[in-house]
């Protein structure tokens, strides 16, 4: 993972609300959106721009960020069927998509 690193996940999966810093050019949606996925902290360096952030009944993390080591983003929400098959996350994905191949 450039910028960071993967600390813990708890065991269960849980509603995980993620919500986009304003600044974020990566998607053009800026609205918070919920699934049941599992809630992962993470690490990051002091080079990553912070662009998602996200909270649960467990504590809040950062959930993306960019890095300016050429075109690289890292988004952390969806592990598992159900969260990459909801509308925010394949639009997400489909968005950062076509700006990472611009």
């Amino acid at each position: 993972m450039v910028g960071g690193s993967f600390d813990y996940h708890p065991e269960k999966p849980v509603s995980v609300n993620y919500k986009y810093i304003e600044e974020s050019s990566l998607t053009d949606r800026k609205e918070e959106f919920s699934i049941t996925d599992e809630h992962c902290f993470i690490n990051y360096g002091k080079d990553v721009t912070v662009t998602m952030t996200s909270s649960s009944e467990y504590e809040e993390s950062v959930a993306g960020w960019t890095v300016k080591y050429g075109e690289v983003c890292v988004y952390i929400p969806a592990h598992n069927k159900e969260g990459l098959m909801s509308r925010p996350v394949k639009t997400d994905l489909e968005a950062i998509t076509k700006k990472m191949i611009q």
